[in-house]
């Protein structure tokens, strides 16, 4: 299984080794890096100012996930876009509710919900399954030079 960083599959494949874990993780963080930078911009073009704490969030999540690898990061990510869906939903059936960016958030919160789906998965497979299984230094590619 190819599981390249730059492999635009990475996204979508499945997690089995702490090496993938370690892959989707970075995959993700950058998929809410774009996130959050797309609704700054959206929420300051549409004037619909509620997107720039999601935007908040989402960058502020990313980075705690990327840094810390935190569980609780991604799940919280993955309730926001949850919540977002509903939101668009909502107002999409005449259901007045604040929403932070009109048409355009059912695009963040597709890919949101997707990437936080990815996100949880991966590091609660770091954190648990695969925590036992870190390869040797000699197979991950760090020489006893680099320490």
């Amino acid at each position: 299984m190819n599981t390249d960083p730059s492999s635009n599959r990475a996204f979508f494949s499945k997690i089995g080794t702490h090496y993938e874990a370690l892959v989707m993780i970075e995959d993700t963080s950058k998929a809410f890096v774009v996130i959050g930078c797309l609704q700054i911009f959206c929420s300051l073009v549409l004037g619909a100012y509620f997107g720039m704490l999601q935007a908040a969030v989402n960058l502020v999540g990313a980075f705690a996930i990327r840094s810390k690898h935190s569980r609780l990061a991604a799940v919280l990510l993955l309730v926001l876009a949850v919540a977002t869906l509903v939101g668009f939903l909502l107002s999409y059936v005449g259901v007045n509710v604040v929403s932070g960016g009109g048409s355009v958030s059912i695009i963040f919160s597709l890919l949101a919900l997707w990437a936080g789906a990815r996100a949880t998965e991966a590091t609660y497979r770091l954190h648990g399954s695969l925590a036992a299984n870190v390869a040797p230094r000699e197979q991950r590619g760090i020489s006893q030079e680099t320490i």
